[in-house]
C-alpha cells in the first residue's frame, strides 16, 4: 500500500493509483466534490454522444455530440416535441441527461 503523496494517509479504498493521492486530496485540488462528480458525469455524457449515431432521417450518420455542437436548433426542436419516437427519442433522452 502506497500513501497519498499529499496527506500521507494509507486509506487503501481511497487511493487513486494513477494520481498518487487519495480522493479527498484530489477533490480539494479539483474544487468541490460536486464539481468533481459533475465533471466525470459530463465526460461520460460526451463520450456516449460521440459513440451514438443517428441511423435514419436528415442527420443520418451524425453522432449525437455533432448534433449538439453544430445543430442547436434541431436539438431544441427535438426536445420540445410532445412525443418523440425511434431515433429521435434516443437523441432526446441523451440530450435530457445533459
Amino acid at each position: 500500500m502506497i500513501p497519498c503523496h499529499v496527506c500521507k494517509q494509507l486509506e487503501k479504498q481511497y487511493l487513486l493509483e494513477l494520481k498518487g493521492r487519495c480522493v479527498m486530496c484530489d477533490v480539494q485540488q479539483a474544487g468541490t466534490l460536486r464539481d468533481y462528480t459533475d465533471n466525470a458525469v459530463r465526460k461520460r455524457w460526451e463520450a456516449e454522444g460521440r459513440r451514438k449515431k443517428m441511423k435514419v432521417g436528415k442527420h443520418v450518420g451524425k453522432h449525437f455530440m455533432e448534433l449538439w455542437e453544430e445543430e442547436k436548433g434541431y436539438c431544441r426542436w427535438a426536445t420540445n416535441l410532445d412525443e418523440a419516437s425511434g431515433e429521435l427519442k434516443r437523441l432526446v433522452e441523451w440530450l435530457q441527461r445533459a
